[in-house]
């Protein structure tokens, strides 16, 4: 029996999901529009949309079919939206289940993935395979690379996102595709400020960092998009590499790395330094200054 837990630790099962879904749904009602929560003035906090629909009064709970769960802001305006083929909603307690596919909005945020829990009051979505997201106000470049219009794309088997602490967690074969920058990593933090823009990334465990000039190895690595400034840290034996590419390869080893994006200055901890033959004394220079 499969089982997950919300941000509060709370465990549920798909049985929960599937009992009211497929056994006790036998007389669903036609295009239907269900409120789950309201502001204090009375107005639509949150509502569900659905082709058919059948709400449970006894439990509260609603399943539905062809699903749009809309929240909204206290002006009326829609600033969250799940869409789902099959969907099982607890009005009381506030959150829903989906076993399929479903996708999440939240302003410029997308997210989809298979098998996800969300819950209204705490605005938190968890996913628990094949998660993605994709936003137009995540990146590892500050204001001066707003002519970017490629979104960020981030790929996971599994992730969570609460909306109201700003923290999205992404774990298992993480992938991080920036207009100017790739990352993999085995679990990746990202960190927004309020107005849901990206403030910090922490990525640990095999993190590859790429562009089209350079490739960086570490076990753990962190970029503050307000210095913009990555710093990579080694492990032990496990050390951190920058590999600089073209047409003589170098490569910087170190405790801990720093190179700063708009600048392309690198600073290196305990540094061991290999070029390529045919290298000089300009080369080096090129390595830590560029």
């Amino acid at each position: 029996m499969a089982s997950f837990s919300t941000a509060k630790g709370t465990s549920f099962s798909s049985v929960t999901c599937a009992v009211p879904s497929r056994k006790l749904a036998t007389a669903p009602a036609e295009n239907i529009s269900v409120p789950v929560e309201s502001f204090p003035d009375g107005s639509i906090k949150s509502q569900v949309l659905a082709k058919q629909a059948q709400i449970f009064l006894d439990t509260g709970m609603v399943w539905a079919k062809d699903v749009t769960v809309r929240m909204f802001d206290p002006a009326g305006k829609t600033k969250a939206e799940v869409k789902a083929g099959e969907c099982v909603i607890d009005r009381n307690g506030k959150c829903a289940w989906v076993d399929g596919h479903a996708a999440a909005r939240y302003q410029d945020t997308e997210l989809e993935g298979d098998g996800i829990y969300f819950s209204f009051a705490e605005e938190y979505v968890k996913i628990m395979q094949n998660a993605e997201i994709r936003s137009k106000n995540l990146r590892l470049r500050g204001l001066a690379q707003a002519q970017q219009t490629r979104d960020l794309r981030l790929t996971s088997e599994r992730g969570d996102y609460d909306r109201k602490e700003g923290v999205l967690l992404f774990d298992g074969r993480v992938a991080l595709d920036d207009p100017e920058y790739r990352m993999n990593a085995d679990r990746v933090f990202v960190f927004l400020d309020g107005t849901n823009d990206l403030k910090r990334v922490v990525a640990l465990g095999s993190v590859a960092l790429t562009n089209e000039s350079r490739c960086a190895y570490c076990p753990k690595v962190t970029y503050a998009k307000a210095a913009g400034k990555v710093v990579m840290y080694g492990d032990g034996e496990e050390r951190a590499k920058l590999v600089e590419l073209g047409s003589r390869r170098s490569e910087v080893t170190g405790s801990r790395i720093t190179f700063w994006l708009d600048s392309e200055q690198v600073e290196v901890e305990d540094s061991t330094i290999t070029l390529e033959g045919g290298s000089s004394a300009g080369d080096l220079k090129k390595v830590l200054d560029r």
